[in-house]
């Protein structure tokens, strides 16, 4: 019995190494290739009267396939082509025939690409210029983002203008357990005023880190939520690459975010690398040990398991680095450091000084402040970035200022407030729906958090997909693509502070209504 001539197509062209959407003949994956095909400039009249021939009678334009087609559409042709069974529905050959050859075209192109390729591996001087370049065009790294602020209420805040020195201590105490325990549950508004009298007269960012960390070879930096370890670290890699002197000698600094390190990957650290910052055609890092004199600057080793904390250890004992971490993600860690700092926040200064660029204004400034004041948790949380960023955002956007900022009794109340305005805002603007919009987002961070995850592996079948679309719609995380295709993607909260804080909602909803219903 001969083979069928498009089965024979089919195997050649995995021999060859030159299938895409059809490598390892997913539903979805074949979906993609369907929606990716129909815009093209390959696709023709005559391919759309077939491509419409293989769905039901009820649907007769494209316009209309595109809407109903799902991934489950496209298990007969898996059967066909890996089963090498009969067809099972109407027009599978000619649809099938139209798919492979548009994937075998694309697989060729991107072969011809990788051929071209003028080196296989990145040099040291080209990775400086390439990671030079994207500190000072990425957004991630030249902007300041705000949780919840859609429309830029507060302005658009670049990194150049906007970054406040944050105020800080060295901090020598850093492997003991109880110190470290005492930190984390410590304001920062205390332990600034505890330390003003003696601490705070270096500029954090311009004289401590220039003349200090990065001649350090292996730092510590700990802090509480929100105090702004994140965007100090990005700010630090954008003064690098802004100040950079095109020397062979100086340090390369690399960023990662220690959240989207796949451990599973034998090369996790240079494969979040050449993800990060090279595209699908650029040359890659085959290893750190091909660069000459670089720091790795690790963000968020609290965010990751126990498991992988001594991973990531063993893995970076040769290098130089930079660790951020909440005070209890290095409690039974004896983490080999030259410096360590602890980063408090705001001090006065700089709580009037963000005021000054947010408010723009002397009296909502002074108005502002005398609020403030008059509120303890208010006041205990000014000196914290992210929450100061809040109580801004209830300011600039509430029609009762006085009365919803008086009315804040905890930092749950303060991130309540937040959260109803942005839901609010988003539903008016349409970003999303009315529909248990509410309970989906919390289930969501509920589970992350029990399941102790930061970030949420997924594909196009996922049923938490639609929940991550809001969540990214409305500002509160990102989703980000794991490959070019969008078969798979990860997303996480922008902060680890909202997730926990949507995850205790849930709870607190679920306990009220068990309760009532057990009266």
């Amino acid at each position: 019995m001969n083979q069928n001539p498009i089965i024979n197509v089919y195997r050649k062209a995995k021999e060859k190494g030159v299938l895409v959407y059809f490598k390892d003949l997913h539903k979805g994956q074949i979906m993609n290739c369907l929606k990716d095909f129909l815009g093209s400039s390959e696709c023709n009249e005559a391919h759309q009267k077939k491509i419409i021939n293989y769905y039901s009678q009820d649907v007769k334009t494209i316009n209309q396939v595109i809407r109903v087609c799902k991934a489950d559409d496209f298990k007969p042709i898996i059967g066909f082509l890996n089963l090498e069974t009969s067809p099972s529905r109407h027009g599978i050959f000619p649809l099938t025939k139209i798919l492979l050859e548009f994937d075998i075209q694309l697989g060729q192109e991107l072969k011809k690409i990788q051929k071209n390729l003028k080196a296989p591996f990145i040099t040291n001087n080209l990775f400086r210029e390439k990671i030079k370049e994207f500190y000072l065009t990425d957004s991630e790294f030249t902007t300041i983002k705000i949780n919840g602020d859609l429309d830029s209420k507060l302005g658009i805040l670049s990194m150049e203008d906007y970054y406040i020195q944050l105020s800080y201590t060295s901090y020598k105490d850093i492997c003991n357990q109880d110190s470290l325990l005492k930190l984390e549950k410590e304001y920062s508004y205390s332990k600034i005023n505890k330390n003003k009298n003696s601490f705070y007269k270096s500029n954090l960012a311009k004289d401590y880190v220039a003349k200090n960390i990065i001649f350090n070879n292996k730092v510590l930096i700990i802090g509480n939520p929100g105090v702004g370890k994140s965007t100090y670290a990005k700010n630090l890699c954008y003064k690098w690459a802004k100040e950079y002197k095109n020397s062979k000698s100086e340090r390369i600094i690399i960023y990662i975010q220690l959240r989207y390190l796949n451990f599973e990957e034998e090369s996790y650290l240079v494969s979040f690398i050449n993800r990060q910052y090279f595209s699908a055609i650029d040359s890659k890092l085959f290893s750190l040990n091909a660069l000459e004199n670089f720091q790795l600057i690790l963000d968020g080793f609290d965010e990751l398991t126990f498991e992988n904390q001594i991973l990531l250890i063993s893995r970076i004992k040769r290098h130089n680095y930079i660790i951020l971490s909440r005070p209890y993600g290095l409690i039974n860690h004896d983490l080999n450091h030259d410096i360590s700092i602890q980063i408090d926040g705001f001090n006065s200064s700089g709580i009037e000084y963000y005021l000054d660029n947010i408010l723009k204004s002397k009296r909502k400034k002074k108005n502002f402040l005398k609020l403030v004041e008059q509120n303890r948790v208010l006041k205990d949380y000014a000196s914290t970035p992210l929450m100061l960023s809040f109580m801004s955002l209830i300011y600039l956007t509430s029609k009762n200022i006085k009365k919803d900022l008086s009315s804040i009794k905890s930092i749950y109340d303060l991130q309540e407030k937040v959260y109803s305005w942005v839901l609010s805002y988003a539903i008016k603007k349409k970003s999303i729906g009315r529909n248990k919009i509410k309970h989906s987002i919390e289930e969501f961070a509920y589970n992350m958090q029990i399941h102790k995850k930061l970030k949420y592996l997924g594909d196009f079948e996922d049923p938490f997909e639609s929940t991550v679309e809001k969540l990214s719609a409305i500002g509160l995380g990102s989703q980000r693509e794991l490959n070019s295709f969008g078969f798979q993607w990860q997303f996480s909260f922008n902060t680890i502070t909202f997730q926990e804080f949507l995850a205790a909602r849930y709870l607190k909803n679920k306990f009220r209504v068990n309760c009532f219903f057990s009266i």
